[in-house]
């Protein structure tokens, strides 16, 4: 135990002045394995150091001692039903949704006294990689699951190989031995060698074209690389917001829910009051029943989307902090900015390494045309009339090899292949252009509806309150109620859709121009303007 662990231990030992404080429901958090409850200070072994750090950073201090909030009720609906259980604990329904705990209720507020002592201590032991309050972001949750991919690390591993080609390919430049040994063909069976041992002197860019080819090929596993880290990124952004999204059209639908169980109760005693008969407690249930139908599928799609999460990032999904989105679309398809940014895309730089490839194996093509010049020495032990010979020579030799007349035509393929690479590069660069603009195009569609169903929610909830007065007084029936609520709920959730497309769609044009890991760090503009 070092000197930090000893002033906080000290500091959290001292007696507070009253009450149960937050300090008071960390050690009653902390002692639970030690026989404690509750925030009271019973006799029991003293708690380690470990314990008190996972008190620190527990992210459930709303509870235990603190108090309990109230919620209000904002059906509309006024019909108060006595609860004949007051005394017995209700079990609630299983929560679908992640708690968004507060950052305040957090924060621990010692005495003034102890504030030196407690930030001395958390400071030493803050390199001990202790989770504390900060709330994680979507950027951590990417480079976790960047860290994991096997995409990403397949990537790497072509990456890693392409550069090992080119020390291969250099490999051209240095001699060459040819060892050939085995048993003459004399009676004796002596045994005879031919070595050869050549230098390359002149081959009119062989060599340097395949060594081109191959650094052009590295340089294209690396843009591959980048597309895979923009695909997997992507792909997390996306299955975060269907997760974000499913809690959000989970927690409408519950309170659609919750609005239909209300207007039931009113149904009902219209009913056994004889006001009216009991079709328009059937035509609630049916709407009742559609509302648990659509609740079974957003719970569907909540486990779904779960489950995606946990297989890219290999943990449960928890709440996360998003980036603040700067707009990206028009900076994307600014006419200043718009050639610096085709030229970012890895997409556009991968099609510019297939030209390159195939540049250089034209020139490789016209090099075969061509005899290599090499320098030669052949040392060679055979049979010579029934003896064996030893022989030696040194010499300039130039060769070329041809297989019949598709050595002559191997060029012009070449040169036909680099006319299609150069086509495809430009077809690259008008695809990014054209989707660009289809984003930027639909991003401003979709920010208009987002105000349209602000607009006709607000409107739905005006003409839901009229509604639900005329009900009260009698001069509305329940069919009205019905169709204003089902609006209402629907156009929430169109709402909420549409919001995750809007927002989706900066980083699908990120991604797509291989700066969503910017975007997510927040540097997405100062990479652009450099």
């Amino acid at each position: 135990m070092n000197y930090a662990h000893i002033l906080l231990i000290a500091a959290l030992s001292v007696p507070l002045l009253s009450g149960c404080s937050t300090l008071e429901t960390l050690l009653g958090s902390a002692n639970t394995d030690y026989g404690q409850s509750d925030c009271m200070a019973t006799p029991g072994p003293q708690p380690s150091i470990d314990h008190l750090l996972a008190a620190l950073s527990s992210p459930s201090l709303d509870s235990g001692c603190m108090s309990q909030k109230t919620t209000a009720n904002t059906t509309g609906y006024t019909r108060e039903v006595p609860d004949k259980n007051t005394s017995k604990p209700t079990q609630q329904p299983p929560s679908y949704r992640v708690a968004n705990t507060d950052q305040k209720q957090l924060t621990v507020q010692p005495a003034p006294k102890q504030s030196a002592l407690l930030e001395t201590a958390t400071n030493d032991l803050s390199a001990k990689n202790i989770s504390g309050t900060k709330q994680p972001t979507l950027s951590d949750a990417v480079s976790r699951a960047l860290m994991i991919s096997p995409e990403v690390k397949a990537a790497m591993n072509e990456l890693d190989g392409a550069m090992t080609d080119i020390d291969v390919v250099r490999g051209g430049y240095f001699p060459k031995l040819q060892v050939a040994t085995g048993p003459d063909t004399g009676q004796k069976g002596n045994l005879g060698y031919d070595i050869l041992l050549s230098q390359m002197l002149y081959d009119w860019g062989r060599v340097d074209s395949r060594v081109s080819v191959a650094k052009a090929t590295s340089r294209q596993k690396v843009e591959q690389l980048l597309i895979a880290r923009s695909e997997v990124a992507l792909d997390l952004v996306e299955v975060y917001y269907d997760f974000q999204d499913a809690q959000a059209r989970l927690e409408a639908v519950e309170k659609y829910q919750k609005r239909l169980k209300n207007l039931a109760e009113l149904v009902k005693d219209r009913v056994a009051a004889g006001y009216v008969d009991t079709t328009e407690l059937t035509r609630l249930r049916q709407d009742q029943a559609y509302a648990d139908e659509q609740l079974a599928t957003e719970k569907g799609r909540l486990l779904t989307a779960m489950a995606n999460y946990r297989i890219l990032v290999e943990s449960a999904p928890q709440k996360l902090k998003l980036p603040t989105l700067p707009p990206v679309m028009q900076l994307l398809t600014d006419p200043k900015l718009i050639d610096k940014v085709i030229l970012r895309s890895p997409h556009y730089r991968q099609a510019q390494e297939d030209l390159a490839i195939a540049d250089a194996n034209v020139d490789r093509a016209d090099a075969g045309l061509l005899p290599e010049l090499r320098l030669e020495g052949n040392s060679l032990r055979r049979e010579i009339g029934g003896k064996l010979t030893t022989d030696s020579t040194v010499g300039l030799r130039l060769l070329m090899t041809i297989d019949g007349p598709s050595t002559f035509k191997l060029p012009n393929a070449e040169r036909q292949r680099r006319l299609a690479a150069k086509s495809n590069v430009e077809t690259v660069r008008r695809d990014l252009i054209r989707k660009l603009n289809t984003w930027q195009e639909s991003e401003v569609a979709l920010k208009s509806r987002v105000s349209a169903l602000n607009s006709r929610i607000g409107q739905l909830n005006t003409t839901l309150t009229t509604y639900q007065e005329q009900f009260s007084l009698g001069f509305r029936g329940v069919n009205d109620l019905l169709y204003a609520e089902k609006e209402t709920f629907e156009s929430s959730r169109q709402k909420i859709n549409t919001q995750s497309e809007y927002q989706r769609i900066a980083y699908r044009a990120a991604a797509q121009v291989g700066l969503i890991s910017h975007l997510l760090k927040g540097q997405f503009e100062d990479v652009l303007k450099r």
